[in-house]
């Protein structure tokens, strides 16, 4: 590739990554609405292009599902007793949204 097309490249490849903010549900939400709502198609019909819904892009607000709802969220209270203390067949508990190490005993004493 050359030179000049691959920086083209990179500058469009870098103008559509969205680098990491917040916790892993605060970029997933900016992921999501960043994603345009509708992309272009061409209609069979007449041949000339329209407008369609873009899959995977988040144009209005959804429920969580029960699996992903914090303990606390109307969600999950509404389906179980107060203080109930979920099963782990109950709760999403995936380790790639454990990524903060905890506090050594240094970092502890901290301010």
């Amino acid at each position: 590739m050359e030179s000049a097309e691959l920086t083209r490249l990179l500058g469009t490849y870098a103008t559509r990554v969205i680098t990491p903010c917040g916790s892993t549900a605060v970029t997933g939400l900016e992921l999501m609405t960043a994603a345009p709502l509708t992309r272009a198609v061409k209609d069979p019909v007449s041949g000339g292009w329209m407008s369609a819904p873009m899959l995977g892009s988040l144009a209005e607000p959804v429920e969580c599902a029960t699996r992903e709802a914090p303990d606390g969220n109307p969600a999950v209270a509404a389906l179980y007793p107060r203080f109930h203390q979920r099963t782990p067949d109950q709760v999403l508990d995936e380790e790639v949204y454990q990524w903060a190490l905890p506090l050594t005993d240094a970092e502890r004493m901290k301010p």
